[in-house]
C-alpha cells in the first residue's frame, strides 16, 4: 500500500497500479489458501515475487527505450 502515497513523489503513475497489484494478490491469497492446502504465505511470496518482477522488467526496458 505504501505505493499509493510514493507515487506522486516519484512522479510515476504505475506506481498506483503496483500497489492494486500486489493489495489484489494478498486478497487473492488468503481466498485461494482457504480452498487449497497451500499456505497463503507461499501464494502471496510467489505472488508478490512475480509481479514485482514484471513490474521491474518493465521499468528497465522502459528506461532503456
Amino acid at each position: 500500500m505504501h505505493f499509493w502515497p510514493m507515487s506522486p513523489v516519484l512522479k510515476s503513475r504505475s506506481l498506483v497500479a503496483l500497489g492494486a497489484l500486489l493489495t489484489g494478490v494478498a486478497v487473492g491469497a488468503v481466498l485461494l489458501s482457504r480452498t487449497t492446502a497451500v499456505v497463503t504465505s507461499a501464494i502471496t511470496g510467489a505472488g508478490a515475487g512475480l509481479a514485482l518482477l514484471g513490474f521491474a522488467s518493465w521499468a528497465a526496458l522502459s528506461a532503456i527505450a
